[in-house]
């Protein structure tokens, strides 16, 4: 924790076991549980602690209020604090569900417009504003959250797996194959040279690994904790202090308080600012599920190839074992109305 009261800017980190951490919370230390992922694996949905967590009690990785949209991550954020503190005003670049456990949270929220955006005064540039609100710093991001290299390593991957298939097949249907892939060889290389990747790089893993360009990775409340003492603040922060946000929100925007065991859904790029306390607590706590925005006009996704495959991914990796507590991911686009967590 910063010596401001914010969590994650301008804080140090420490690296230590996750029982450790609820010892030292026990005990009174000013500490937080950022943003947490994988080594190597930053498209993983889970990782630690949240992947032990999610293995013995099974809470869900795909709520059934989400209906379609698709999960990108889960995290657990965790800290201790009598006094309230600030996250600085941000925007995310996924639907957010953020579920309160335990504390209070208090959100000033800002629609994701032009105009806010001007009022808020961000350390970035925004160089594209997509019709479902999302915003970009670079050309390189898609109204669905996704990077065109994103995209050109799955569409790849696909055309290695079709080509597999057919050692022993000729005609037509193996030249198409052929051509497909040659065409999708081609689309990513022209999509690590915009991204500006070497072509030498190995820039996509069998497991379907994606890299996501920096300057646009989510960078809300939680993670924060990403920052270290010299990294500047990310672009989708607000230069503006506390103080003054709270001053535009009465005016432009919106505070609403979360308690224990309710939950907030946050569109893709809307500002908020998030304070957070204990309360009569010992810690705060939440869960925050990310979900790549939907791009159609009937809440789900323009490149269904792409979205397909990261469901069936999915659903693979729950039946393998690698997640549990997955609703009928299949199902979910016949439902009409959904209910719950």
């Amino acid at each position: 924790m910063s010596a401001d009261g914010r969590f994650g800017t301008g804080a140090s980190k420490k690296k230590m076991e996750f029982a450790s951490l609820l010892q030292d919370l026990q005990r009174g230390e000013q500490l937080y549980l950022t943003a947490q992922y994988k080594d190597h694996d930053e498209d993983s949905i889970l990782a630690e602690p949240l992947e032990t967590i999610q293995y013995k009690i099974g809470f869900p990785v795909q709520p059934v209020a989400a209906g379609d949209l698709m999960i990108a991550k889960v995290n657990l954020w965790l800290g201790a604090s009598k006094e309230e503190r600030s996250s600085g005003c941000h925007h995310d670049f996924h639907d957010n569900f953020y579920c309160l456990l335990s504390g209070s949270k208090t959100f000033r929220l800002f629609a994701s417009t032009k105009e806010n955006t001007e009022r808020l005064q961000l350390h970035g540039q925004i160089v594209r504003r997509f019709t479902n609100g999302l915003v970009a710093y670079d050309e390189l991001l898609g109204s669905d959250g996704l990077t065109g290299l994103a995209k050109a390593t799955i569409r790849l991957e696909l055309c290695e797996q079709n080509m597999s298939t057919l050692t022993n097949v000729t005609g037509k249907a193996f030249e198409d194959a052929r051509e497909a892939l040659e065409a999708a060889e081609d689309d990513m290389l022209n999509c690590q040279l915009e991204a500006g990747v070497s072509a030498e790089e190995d820039d996509y893993e069998d497991d379907g690994s994606i890299q996501e360009p920096s300057s646009n990775e989510d960078t809300s409340e939680d993670e924060q904790g990403d920052l270290t003492n010299d990294d500047c603040p990310p672009p989708s922060f607000s230069t503006l202090s506390s103080d003054q946000v709270q001053k535009l929100v009465g005016k432009y925007g919106e505070t609403i308080s979360l308690e224990r065991g309710e939950m907030l859904y946050l569109p893709a790029s809307w500002f908020h600012e998030v304070i957070s306390h204990s309360g009569k607590e010992d810690f705060h706590m939440a869960l925050n599920y990310w979900f790549y925005p939907p791009d159609d006009d009937k809440g789900g996704y323009l490149d269904t190839q792409i979205f397909d495959e990261l469901r069936r991914r999915m659903i693979q990796n729950s039946i393998s074992g690698d997640l549990h507590g997955l609703d009928d991911l299949e199902g979910s686009k016949k439902r009409q109305k959904t209910e719950g967590i």
